[in-house]
Order: C-alpha cells, then sequence, then structure tokens
C-alpha cells in the first residue's frame, strides 16, 4: 500500500500547487487590475478553473457528484468565453458567441447526464477541440492583424502559455503514442509516468501566469525575450536529452552488457562537448526567429546581396528589398518608394501599417532614388542598432534601386530610339511616295505634253508659221509650270528662306507675322556652320512653335532665343495664356520632340497656365551629316 500512498500524494500535491496557482492569479487579478468586463470575467475563469479539479475530485463517487461536474463545466466555459472575446472584451468574428452558447449548453448537458454512449462522447470530443481550438486560432488571427500594439502583446502573452503547456505536454507524452516500443518506460506507476504527469500538470500552469501577465505585467517584461529564452533552453533540454539516450542506446547495442558503466560517462561526454555549441546555434536561431537579424548587420547585408544577386526580375526588385529588409528587422510594415525629383510613389510594400512609422532616404551618391518607411510598434521603438542596419540596407537598397532606374532607363530608351527609326524610316519611304506621285502624276505628264508640243512645232514651223507660233506659246506655259512644280518640290525638301542662313530665315518668317503678333529674335549674327538636317529641324521647330501661339496662346509678344556654342540651343517663350496638361501631347508638340530627337537633340516644354509657354530646344552642331 506504500506505493498507491506515495502516487496520491504526488498526485494531491500538483492538484494543490495548481490551485492555488489558479486562484492566486484570479484573485490578484480582480484585486489589482482596474475593473472592467474583460478583467473581471478573465479573473472568474482563473478562479473556477482553479476549484473546479478539487471540486470535482472531492465530490467523485458522491452525491453530489453532479455539482463538481457542473463547476468543471462553468470553468471551461468561462474559458472558451475568454479566448473568444480576448482582450478587448468583443467576439472577434462576431460567430464566436454561438460557439460560445453551443459550448456552454453542451458542457451542461454532459454534467447533468455524466456517463455518455460512445457516439455522444465522439460528439463531444469535436464539441471540446473546436470549442478551444477556433477561439485559439482566432487570437491567432488578431496577433496578425489588430492595429492596436498593447493588444498584441496582451494576445501574445497568451498565446505564449498556451503554446507552453501544448508544447511540453505533447513532447512528454510521446512515448504513449507507441506503447509497445517503451512498455516498461509508460508503465502505470513507472517513474517516467510519475514525470509525465508532474511536467504535464507544471505546464499547463502556464497559462494562468501568462493570463496574468498579459492583463497586468505586459509591458513590465519583455514578451520577445521570453520566448527566446523559452526556445533556446527547451530546445537545448530536448536536444541534450535526445543525444544522451541516442548514446547510451548506441553504446549498449554495440557494446553490450559489458558496456553497462561505459555508456553513461559516454554520453555525458558527448552531451558536454555538444553543448556549447548547442546552446550558441540554438541562441542564434531563436534571436533570428524573433529579433530577425538586428544583432548580425553583416548576415544581413549579405542575405541581401544574395538575394539581388539571384535572378530577379526588374520588377520583382522592390518586392526584394522589402521582403529582405522586413525579415531582417522582423518589422510589423516596410514599404519602398522609388522615383526621382520630388514624386517617390510607393514600389512595394508589406505587413500592416502602424501608427508609427520611420522614413528613410534612400540615396545613390548623394542623389535621392528612394524613400524606405518602415513600421514599428510604440512598445518596441527602433534602437540605435536598428537604425544603423537600416541605413546600411537603405545604401544596399540605393544601388540596386539606381541600377534598376538606370536599366529601365536603357530599355526605355531604346525602345524610344526603335520607335524613332521606325518613324524615320516611314517618314522617309513616305517622303519617296510623295515625291514618286508628284513627279510621275505632275512633272512627268507636263514634260512628256512638252516633248509632244515641240514635235508638233517642229512640224508646223514651215507649212503653217503661225499655228506654229500658238504652238510654241503653249509649250512655254507648260514648261513654266513645270519650273514652278520642280520649285514647289525643292522647297518641300528645303525651306527656300534657309538659302541664306539660320538667322535670316528666323527675322523673315518674324516680320511675316509682325501684323498678327509682335516676335523678336535675338541670336549672333552668324552661326557657325550647321549641318543641314539640324538647319531645317531648328527652322521647322521654331515655325511650328509660333504657328502654336498663333493658334492657342493669345500672346502680345514672343520673344526667339538663338545660342551656339556646344550645341545649338533655341528658346520660343511667349506671354500669352499658356497651355493644360491635357493639350500638352498634340500633334505639333508632338512633332518638335520627335524633330528634335531625329538628330540626336531634344525638346522641353514648359507649360504655365496663365503664364505663358516656353519652349526650349537643343541640337548638336555636328550629327555627322555634311552641310
Amino acid at each position: 500500500m506504500q506505493p498507491t500512498v506515495a502516487h496520491l500524494t504526488l498526485g494531491d500535491g500538483l492538484r494543490l500547487l495548481s490551485a492555488l496557482i489558479w486562484v492566486g492569479s484570479g484573485a490578484l487579478l480582480l484585486l489589482r487590475a482596474r475593473p472592467t468586463r474583460m478583467t473581471v470575467l478573465a479573473g472568474c475563469m482563473l478562479l473556477a478553473n482553479g476549484v473546479s479539479a478539487p471540486a470535482q475530485k472531492a465530490s467523485e463517487g458522491t452525491s453530489v457528484a453532479v455539482l463538481g461536474r457542473l463547476v468543471l463545466a462553468v470553468a471551461l466555459t468561462l474559458a472558451v468565453l475568454t479566448l473568444s472575446v480576448f482582450p478587448d472584451g468583443h467576439f472577434r468574428p462576431s460567430w464566436l458567441r454561438w460557439l460560445a452558447a453551443v459550448f456552454a449548453a453542451w458542457q451542461v448537458v454532459a454534467a447533468v447526464i455524466g456517463h455518455l454512449r460512445p457516439a455522444l462522447d465522439i460528439f463531444g470530443g469535436v464539441v471540446f477541440f473546436a470549442g478551444l481550438g477556433v477561439p485559439l486560432g482566432a487570437q491567432v488571427w488578431r496577433f496578425r492583424h489588430d492595429p492596436d500594439p498593447t493588444n498584441r502583446v496582451q494576445v501574445r502573452w497568451v498565446l505564449y502559455g498556451v503554446a507552453v503547456a501544448f508544447g511540453v505536454s505533447l513532447l512528454v507524452s510521446l512515448p504513449y503514442f507507441a506503447p509497445g516500443w517503451f512498455p516498461s518506460l509508460v508503465a502505470s506507476g513507472s517513474p517516467y509516468d510519475r514525470f509525465q504527469e508532474t511536467a504535464s500538470s507544471l505546464a499547463v500552469l502556464a497559462v494562468p501566469i501568462c493570463f496574468l501577465c498579459a492583463m497586468l505585467f505586459a509591458n513590465l517584461f519583455d514578451i520577445d525575450v521570453v520566448i527566446t529564452r523559452t526556445l533556446v533552453y527547451g530546445s537545448l533540454s530536448f536536444l541534450v536529452a535526445a543525444c544522451y539516450l541516442l548514446v547510451v542506446a548506441g553504446t549498449g547495442v554495440l557494446v553490450g552488457e559489458r558496456g553497462g558503466r561505459l555508456a553513461p560517462l559516454a554520453g555525458a561526454a558527448i552531451v558536454a562537448l555538444l553543448f556549447g555549441p548547442l546552446r550558441a546555434l540554438l541562441q542564434r536561431r531563436a534571436r533570428r526567429l524573433v529579433y530577425g537579424m538586428r544583432a548580425e548587420p553583416y548576415a544581413a547585408l549579405s542575405g541581401l546581396g544574395r538575394r539581388l544577386a539571384a535572378a530577379v526580375p526588374d520588377d520583382d526588385v522592390p518586392t526584394e528589398l522589402v521582403s529582405t529588409i522586413r525579415d531582417a528587422l522582423r518589422a510589423p510594415y516596410v514599404a519602398l518608394a522609388v522615383g526621382s525629383g520630388r514624386e517617390f510613389p510607393i514600389a512595394a510594400e508589406q505587413g500592416r501599417v502602424t501608427p508609427e512609422t520611420l522614413a528613410l532616404a534612400v540615396l545613390h551618391r548623394g542623389e535621392q532614388v528612394g524613400v524606405l518607411i518602415v513600421g514599428y510598434d510604440a512598445g518596441h521603438p527602433l534602437s540605435a542598432s536598428d537604425l544603423a542596419l537600416l541605413t546600411d540596407l537603405a545604401s544596399h537598397a540605393g544601388t540596386a534601386i539606381h541600377s534598376l532606374q538606370l536599366t529601365t532607363s536603357l530599355r526605355r530608351g531604346a525602345e524610344d530610339l526603335q520607335a524613332a527609326r521606325e518613324r524615320l524610316v516611314l517618314t522617309r519611304e513616305e517622303e519617296r511616295r510623295r515625291l514618286r506621285r508628284d513627279l510621275h502624276d505632275g512633272l512627268a505628264p507636263t514634260l512628256a505634253a512638252a516633248g509632244l508640243t515641240a514635235a508638233t512645232a517642229h512640224d508646223l514651223v514651215r507649212r503653217d508659221p503661225e499655228t506654229a507660233e500658238k504652238v510654241l506659246e503653249t509649250l512655254q506655259r507648260n514648261l513654266r509650270a513645270a519650273v514652278s512644280d520642280i520649285r514647289t518640290l525643292v522647297d518641300a525638301l528645303r525651306p527656300p528662306a534657309l538659302e541664306l542662313g539660320l538667322m535670316p530665315a528666323l527675322r523673315e518668317r518674324a516680320a511675316e507675322l509682325s501684323q498678327l503678333v509682335e516676335v523678336s529674335v535675338e541670336g549672333p549674327e552668324r552661326l557657325p556652320v550647321l549641318p543641314a538636317a539640324v538647319e531645317v529641324a531648328a527652322y521647322r521647330i521654331c515655325q511650328e512653335a509660333l504657328m502654336n501661339v498663333l493658334k492657342h496662346a493669345s500672346a502680345r509678344h514672343v520673344q526667339v532665343r538663338v545660342a551656339a556654342g556646344d550645341l545649338l540651343t533655341l528658346e520660343i517663350e511667349d506671354d500669352g495664356v499658356g497651355m493644360s496638361s491635357a493639350n500638352g501631347n498634340g500633334i505639333g508638340l508632338r512633332s518638335m520632340r520627335e524633330r528634335a530627337a531625329e538628330v540626336g537633340g531634344g525638346c522641353t516644354i514648359a507649360m504655365r497656365p496663365g503664364s505663358g509657354t516656353q519652349v526650349s530646344v537643343y541640337l548638336p552642331i555636328s550629327v555627322g551629316v555634311s552641310p
């Protein structure tokens, strides 16, 4: 009888300790916390779970056993209700209230009935696990999506307590899933059986303690430190025990009974050798899991370099940067805005937006190429080491963004060049077609008719001089028309005004428009010898700009300024009403840009609604074309 008494004494001691911690946590919560609906509910839940086990044990086998079962039903119902509304007192999602109601009703029914039939017992198991598992899943969802950092810390404490209770209980119960492998180990009353009962009972006590910490001391203890150390020492204990058992078992198999004394010594020696490296490895892994790469800046930077060096499509580079930075800092929110000048639209973002954010300029050789936005919780501000790591990461991100922008710019430039070449080929072919049509349909018939007329006049000169004279007059008219057509074709190829040079041509054009608007032309009297293509482009652009002023600007004065240095620059500025951005893509404006691009130059148009328009053109002096 002595072993049974010792076993009962151990069980009674565990129940007494459990009741004291549950009841003590509930009483402390009700006495110390500010009375709210949530604190009262949680305190009552802790008290009920503290007295449920002793009450059920005391009433078991008596006439009031139903009362003990009802106390347990109330305790479980309060636990489900608390998990459903924690930490703000609201059901989220709202249908959890119906789950709690069904769970409560079933617990009362099961307590009154007592022993259940197998089918009802299975149904009761489903209700039990659903009633506890679904609210726990809702708590995980709250932790990931709740915008309030205080609520997330409280939820994290509760989830930590449940994870410790479940993890330890599952770990020490693993041999019971395969009792045939360990018959003596899992036998009732064995040392391991008592150890399993003790470990499971003590692990469950993490739940009331964590509830108390969540509602009274959430900001007093850093939950991240608690989780990190739990992961390190829990994993270390498991691995050390596993290594010891494997060494002892392996030595026994290899050496046999003669190694009975050698096996424990060998196991202890190997565990001693592995303890230090295992602890360092687990500590580093746990720190990375909770804090990211904050304490390992070199590893964070090398990880970013490896991810950028991989074959990542250009469009995915911002996403890779954001993902790497968020993993390195374990930040709730990270966004990357990419642009230039004053416009930086967000290119990629991950996580939930937090009230507290830090905006860090992303630079490349002193030029801002983006903005890195990092969100953090008010309870966990960024430290000096975090800021230093962010600065280094932003520097590497600046290089990657600049490369991305350069690649995009080169690709866009290549596309624009290809489009310009296609337009140039099309324009050339259209010009050739026009010349062919004009020569074939206009000049060729005229010259052919002139030849026939000359032959007729030759035949009539001696026989009928008067008629021959009339025919020659007709021939003269036809030849004058042919000469006019030739001049028209030549003028279309190159404006005749340019025969005297660009500056005289511009002044002549200004004089022609003087009756409609005042045009002043400023520039050197003599320009360097310009390629024909550049000269024509400058004249046509100025001509188009002046026509736009007459059509749209309602201007009184237009200023044309010409300068020649390394480039030929041309500015046309008016004092009219300007143009809106909606008119900035018209055919005329696009034609000016295309003419400048065809000779390797550029054209910018500054439209200022209400204060005029300025056209700025720069053209190369030499484009490899002889004048």
